[in-house]
């Protein structure tokens, strides 16, 4: 046995906090000792030690925390950070090693992400493992008591890395709340912020550990007394028992000692089974007597299964458990139940008869005891039961006592019978579809029926199997689970029972008959094909082309090929020269054509495209003289390297830019001409020519491109003249304006990090003088940023017509949404159905209006979606001081009517002064 104590003591040095910690070290028998917030120097740490009669002690990177054990465990630091520190202890008395961290978290909720990122790192380690000390946080509004209410969305991480490292709190004795504000009674506060939690491998070797909140003497909070312990009992006794006989070797002990071992191993087996049937292990294979694995899948089961809110289908949301409960039984009740209509019977004239009237006779014939007993061995014994609490398992051991009864209520119900409702209810389980689900339509609804519902169902569904294959079209191959026989549901969440509705309609998953249903009425389902290769949806040749062609990936240097205002058949030679695919002598070679030497150098080489358009004497000498007086310095050695060199080199301007682009080919396109006329038309290389034609071709390039500035006539004098060019700048001024009376706008932006990737959307609502009465910050998973503005306004608008905002005018700065939304434009196949849930949005209000603006007067809704990309849930503000601080100077700039600049670079260049 082992004892720890972890305080935040708020000072060592007064209110005798350090004379109570030598006193309860003194009373317990303390090895492990925590103090938080000791507000000393650590220079007195080994003071403190010395006091407490340690034989350790340590201090995290800020001096907040400190650490003392003694001799009887051995301690070794694993991390030292600023809000814990993580060691590992080995007890003399224990051959386990177990890992402790001792907490003391941050006050902003921001500020505790990096110790949340440590904990989920020490989760993966296989060891035991005990998280302990003060993390500022509580877990439910029962752990606070007075003040004003709490805000659960405050403590929604925290909860989360709770489940995401498997932690399980110990719970505690004594005080229910571990600190208070210690103000008058009418403002006083008590909260739980100090606990301790521990992984299933500690539970698995110190399940008997246990957590006393002490009183809260000299300080603001209570410590914490930690008592470690093995199975205690069990270990006590045959401890005992084992003394025994060594000082009395008779029968009768070991007797007694065997006795006791066979005890354990029983409860052990009955352990198993429990466990067995409540985690509905359908795979599990006997093996060593090991609970933890149940232990730990049921408590994942739990974590996923728990909903700490909820949000309907009109964007409330709902917290509570009872609320939850009946939003929930209100929005199944309303999906399986439907209103009566009657059938056109002439319909069921079209239907053409498949079935053989001996068919039909053996799918109506009553079942026997054989056929009955073949189905209940079928199935599997480890299902979970229905409301009854009997699972197959019953039905099974039980076969020979229960058979005939059984079989009379199968053959009454196969009389015409009507099946009684104790055996037609069924429980409604919701299971999670999404990680984190935060609406009903994120939840599956699984109906558990009774075994004996099944067992009709069955016979159905295997007397049907044999017809099914007559009934179904060739390319019907597969099926879903689909419509119900069960005509009762109760609703269950949480592991607790809520409400009940009769069902006229609905999905069950686990029922036999369920697929054969499904895919007898999928027969006559319409459907229409999307083609997702397209925005639009619909088949094009082209975009099938574009996935049957073999397609070679794109080089970058195939971009400073082409450019709109080169003449093509410049761009490409140059296309032809990089793939060596000139007449010279690489390519003739393999036609048998000797090689020749160059037609431009004096001092003549071979005839090959790099020596004529690079490394050659007369290509070289060009490119120097107009690469030189740009300030560039080539030093490389072929044509591509070449072209990659200018196209990373950045433009101060577009002429400059412009330059950059086309120099290069124009260069390759009259040296390959001179080349030529030397070769073919009997004419002199000229460097001078050259350098001539080349600057006429650029002087024509810019005089097309700019007409309205007079160009230089020599090259230096070119390049002169666009260093002192000048982009034009086009500025708007832009601001947020008022809406009129009466009408509230309503601004909304999306956010993407990637596109596609994590999306987020933000929005404000204002009335005609400016002041906030909404904002919103809601992450929406992953899509597309176009994505993203549309489920934003879509959120926007909703809480709109759900709260009674009906003369609204949405304002974004998305022009594809708004030409979307008037019906301007089609939007892609991807988001119509949000545009459309927009649209009907719209039509709710009583006035609507969506306008077009520049994000610089959308700045709220901006930097509202940006932040909830740091965001897990939706955040609610409804005043300016509930703004996030970066935010509410936006707010306040425009509300004040602050004008905004908004600057455009323009294509055009300024005429230097």
């Amino acid at each position: 046995m082992s004892k720890a104590i972890c305080w935040n003591a708020r000072s060592i040095n007064t209110k005798g906090s350090l004379e109570r910690l030598q006193t309860l070290k003194n009373m317990h028998h303390l090895s492990i000792i925590a103090i938080l917030e000791p507000f000393a120097d650590n220079s007195q740490l080994n003071k403190v030690r010395g006091q407490l009669q340690m034989d350790h002690a340590v201090s995290n990177t800020n001096g907040k925390i400190w650490l003392f054990w003694s001799n009887e465990v051995t301690g070794q630091i694993l991390e030292k950070h600023d809000q814990h520190s993580t060691v590992t202890f080995h007890h003399i008395d224990n051959s386990e090693k177990f890992m402790m961290s001792f907490i003391y978290a941050k006050c902003k909720e921001y500020m505790r992400r990096p110790l949340w990122d440590r904990l989920n790192f020490y989760a993966n380690m296989d060891l035991p493992w005990c998280t302990i000390g003060d993390f500022n946080v509580i877990t439910s509004i029962e752990e606070k008591l007075g003040g004003i209410p709490y805000n659960m969305n405050k403590s929604f991480e925290f909860i989360g890395v709770i489940e995401t490292c498997g932690l399980t709190d110990l719970g505690y004795t004594g005080l229910s709340f571990t600190w208070c504000n210690q103000r008058d009674p009418e403002a006083r506060v008590w909260k739980r912020l100090d606990r301790a939690m521990v992984n299933d491998k500690w539970l698995e070797v110190m399940p008997q550990t246990t957590i006393e909140n002490l009183s809260s003497v000299g300080s603001d909070h209570s410590p914490m007394l930690m008592e470690m312990n093995r199975v205690k009992e069990f270990e006590d006794t045959i401890r005992k028992s084992e003394e025994e006989l060594m000082t009395n070797n008779s029968e009768a002990v070991r007797q007694k000692l065997h006795q006791m071992t066979g005890t354990y191993i029983r409860y052990l087996k009955m352990e198993e089974a429990i466990l067995k049937q409540k985690t509905r292990l359908q795979w599990f294979k006997d093996g060593d007597a090991n609970t933890k694995y149940f232990h730990a899948l049921m408590r994942g089961r739990r974590r996923r299964l728990f909903l700490h809110k909820i949000c309907t289908e009109n964007g409330v949301w709902i917290q509570g458990e009872e609320q939850i409960a009946q939003a929930a039984c209100d929005y199944y009740q309303q999906m399986f139940t439907g209103q009566y209509e009657r059938i056109d019977e002439s319909i069921l004239q079209l239907i053409p008869s498949v079935v053989t009237h001996e068919q039909n006779e053996r799918m109506q014939a009553m079942p026997n005891i054989e056929e009955l007993r073949q189905v209940v061995f079928a199935m599997n014994p480890s299902s979970a039961a229905g409301p009854d609490g009997i699972g197959g398992k019953f039905y099974q051991v039980c076969w020979n006592i229960i058979k005939e009864d059984l079989l009379a209520a199968v053959q009454s119900f196969f009389c015409g019978n009507i099946m009684p409702k104790f055996m037609s209810h069924a429980c409604l389980v919701l299971i999670p579809k999404t990680e984190q689900p935060t609406k009903f339509t994120d939840l599956r609804p699984i109906s558990l029926s009774n075994f004996t519902n099944k067992i009709i169902s069955k016979i159905l569904s295997m007397r049907l199997a044999t017809i099914l294959p007559l009934l179904l079209s060739d390319n019907q191959s597969g099926f879903v689970r689909g419509r119900s026989i069960t005509e009762y549901h109760a609703c269950t969440r949480n592991y607790s029972w809520h409400g009940f509705f009769h069902s006229t309609r609905g999905l069950e998953q686990g029922d036999p008959l369920s697929p054969a249903l499904f895919i007898l009425g999928a027969e006559g389902v319409q459907d229409s094909a999307v083609w997702k290769l397209t925005e639009s949806g619909n088949f094009t040749c082209t975009s099938a082309w574009e996935i049957c062609r073999q397609k070679k990936s794109t080089a970058v240097i195939n971009s400073q090929i082409w450019h709109r205002h080169i003449p093509f058949k410049m761009s490409f030679l140059l296309w032809r020269a990089i793939r060596y695919k000139l007449p010279t002598n690489e390519t003739l070679a393999s036609f048998g054509v000797d090689p020749v030497k160059c037609y431009c150098c004096i001092q003549q080489s071979w005839d090959e495209v790099d020596h004529i358009l690079i490394q050659g004497h007369f290509a070289a000498n060009i490119w120097k003289y107009f690469a030189s007086n740009m300030g560039i310095s080539l030093q490389q050695n072929t044509l591509s390297n070449y072209l990659m060199q200018w196209s990373g080199i950045t433009g101060k301007n577009e002429a400059h830019k412009i330059i950059l682009q086309t120099l290069p080919i124009v260069i390759c396109w009259n040296l390959w001409k001179n080349r030529c006329s030397v070769k073919y038309g009997g004419k002199k290389s000229s460097i001078l020519k050259v350098k001539y034609l080349i600057l006429k071709d650029m002087i024509l390039l810019l005089t097309s491109v700019f007409p309205y500035l007079q160009w230089p006539v020599i090259w230096p004098a070119v390049v002169d003249y666009i260093d002192k060019c000048k982009q034009e700048i086009r500025v708007n001024i832009v601001m947020w304006k008022h809406p009129p009376p009466n009408i509230y706008k309503l601004n909304t932006d999306g956010s993407a990090l990637h596109n596609p990737g994590k999306i987020g959307g933000g929005g404000i609502l204002r009335d005609a003088q400016g002041v906030i009465i909404y904002a919103f910050a809601v992450p929406l998973g992953e899509g597309t940023n176009n994505q993203a503005e549309v489920q934003a306004a879509c959120y926007g608008l909703n809480w709109c017509i759900q709260h009674g905002y009906t003369n609204v005018i949405l304002e974004v700065d998305s022009e594809l949404l708004t030409k979307w939304l008037l019906q301007v434009a089609v939007p892609p196949w991807r988001i119509h159905a949000y545009i459309q849930h927009l649209q009907m949005l719209a039509k709710h209000c009583v006035f609507f209006q969506c306008i077009h603006t520049y994000r610089e007067a959308n700045g709220t809704a901006d930097l509202l979606a940006k932040h909830s990309h740091q965001q897990d849930i939706v955040q609610l503000y409804y005043t300016q001081l509930q703004l996030p601080h970066a935010i509410k100077g936006s707010y306040l700039l425009e509300k004040m009517g602050v004008q905004n600049f908004r600057r455009k670079k323009l294509k055009r260049i300024k005429k230097p002064l």
